[in-house]
């Protein structure tokens, strides 16, 4: 009776418990189980620059193979393979969060309005933000929406009121508050007195805001009689 070949009584057979191994940014180690036949010989290799074979680069029969994932200093997540016992064995790693921020929170214009800009730094082009104006004087003109670094343009209107006023944009998630401020109005002088000195007193006279309202008044002498206000010697009241 010829015995059958070797291969036949015997066939080798690699296999291991998981395919896929899951790690945080930070990385860390791990480890592949490999069940073999007795005698039956395999290899690990690594196919990915941030996973490093540490121990059971080759081996024979049953064996352990040790592994370590580099940290991730990207916001991209990565994904990479080890050929273990020619099986594909598959490493997933997350990326870090995204940190999205304006360069400045505020800005002050005057009553006139203009326009400027917020820079918007991110640690990773795959980071994403949007930047929408709260208040109709103040108007996005580019950049409301970007991936990465980026900038918003933006203009403030004119204000035709002597009140100040206040608005914001919401940028990157953050609020950036515009501070405008309003119509300069001035002062005005006004000088009262009585024609003839002699005739009666006058009060009322003083530094005033333009447009505002404020009373002045004439009181005549015994014998005089009030006719009215004049202004460079034309009747006014």
């Amino acid at each position: 009776i010829r015995r059958p070949p070797r291969s036949t009584l015997f066939p080798y057979t690699t296999l291991f418990r998981s395919t896929n191994a899951v790690f945080g940014t930070a990385g860390g180690s791990g480890s592949v189980s490999v069940t073999a036949s007795n005698g039956c010989m395999w290899t690990a290799t690594s196919n990915a620059g941030f996973i490093l074979i540490t121990s059971g680069s080759s081996g024979s029969g049953n064996g352990t193979v040790g592994y370590t994932v580099a940290a991730n200093t990207s916001t991209t997540p990565v994904t990479g393979t080890m050929t273990v016992a020619n099986q594909i064995f598959t490493v997933t790693q997350a990326g870090l969060p995204c940190s999205v921020f304006p360069d400045t929170t505020s800005a002050s214009f005057g009553s006139g309005g203009g326009s400027d800009n917020v820079t918007v730094t991110a640690n990773g082009t795959n980071c994403t933000w949007t930047a929408s104006s709260n208040d109709s004087f103040i108007t996005i003109t580019s950049g409301s929406a970007g991936t990465g670094n980026g900038t918003v343009n933006y203009t403030v209107a004119a204000n035709t009121s002597t009140t100040s006023r206040m608005g914001t944009m919401t940028v990157a998630g953050q609020t950036f508050t515009v501070t405008q401020a309003g119509v300069s109005v001035g002062n005005a002088l006004i000088t009262v007195q009585a024609n003839p000195a002699t005739g009666g007193t006058v009060s009322g006279g003083g530094t005033y805001t333009v447009g505002s309202s404020h009373q002045i008044s004439a009181t005549a002498n015994s014998g005089w009689t009030f006719t009215g206000w004049s202004d460079g010697g034309a009747q006014t009241h």
